[in-house]
This record gives C-alpha cells, sequence and structure tokens, in this order.
C-alpha cells in the first residue's frame, strides 16, 4: 500500500506513482474534479472508494455545502466518468442540542467554518436560544471503473 498526500482536485494521480492505481480512497472530500481524477488513474476494474458529505448534512441549516451530494447526483457523475457503482448508501445520524453553545463546544471549528461563511448566523436566527436537532449525514460508497 502506498499513501499519497496530493491535492484531489488538482493532481494528476497517474503521474504520482507512474502507473494504475487499484485503489482510490477519498476521505470527506468529494468533487467532480476527484472523481474525474480517479477515473483516468484507476486500472480497469480499479475501486474508488468514498465517504462524503451528503446532501442532507446539516440540512437544518437550509445550506447544503458545495462538497456535499445527493445519491442521485453521484450517480450521475460516477457514471458519466465511466464508474458502476458497487455500493452507495447513506449513514444519517440526528443529535439532539440543548443550544447553539452546546454545538459550539462539542464542534469547535464548525463554528469558526460556519462562521466565516455566515451560516452561523443565520442558523442562530433560525433557533435562537432553543435546544434543536442536527442532521449529520455522509454518503459511502464504492465504485469500479469500467473495464
Amino acid at each position: 500500500v502506498t499513501f499519497l498526500a496530493a491535492d484531489a482536485d488538482t493532481a494528476n494521480y497517474r503521474l504520482l506513482v507512474r502507473s494504475p492505481i487499484d485503489y482510490l480512497v477519498a476521505s470527506y472530500f468529494m468533487s467532480e474534479a476527484c472523481v474525474r481524477n480517479a477515473a483516468g488513474a484507476l486500472r480497469p476494474g480499479g475501486r474508488l472508494v468514498f465517504a462524503c458529505h451528503h446532501a442532507d448534512n446539516w440540512r437544518e441549516t437550509g445550506q447544503v455545502g458545495r462538497y456535499a451530494f445527493s445519491r442521485e447526483r453521484m450517480e450521475n457523475i460516477l457514471a458519466a466518468n465511466g464508474f458502476a457503482v458497487e455500493f452507495l448508501g447513506v449513514d444519517r445520524t440526528v443529535i439532539a442540542y440543548d443550544g447553539l453553545e452546546q454545538l459550539a463546544e462539542a464542534h469547535p471549528m464548525l463554528r469558526k467554518r460556519w462562521g466565516a461563511s455566515g451560516r452561523w448566523a443565520n442558523f442562530a436566527a433560525k433557533v435562537g436560544s432553543e435546544p434543536f436537532q442536527l442532521t449529520w449525514a455522509t454518503l459511502v460508497g464504492v465504485a469500479a471503473k469500467a473495464r
């Protein structure tokens, strides 16, 4: 096994290893460019294994993240890039919070990212000081490159 750190959107995977790749693993990063790059680097029958945000992730905020995908959208992206889906599922957990401070304590980086994008202020205006629920949803998949 060889692990390489690279920019998933811009790296030429084939140049990194100079031979066809058997498996590519994308953990909590996914984009159309990443799928395209994987298609160009995997050997026929090679697998793309991934976990990324599902479109339902944090749905209570009213915003879909730019790197979040619905099952249907991901199926279309994979098919357009010559992949056959072997597994595609959603892991969904709904967590109850007593208020925004509890969320901020549990996930300080989330508050920082949401604050920078304006999502925190919008969500705070929506929930106020009341308890709320937040959906955490992950799209998990395995796709094989066409032979």
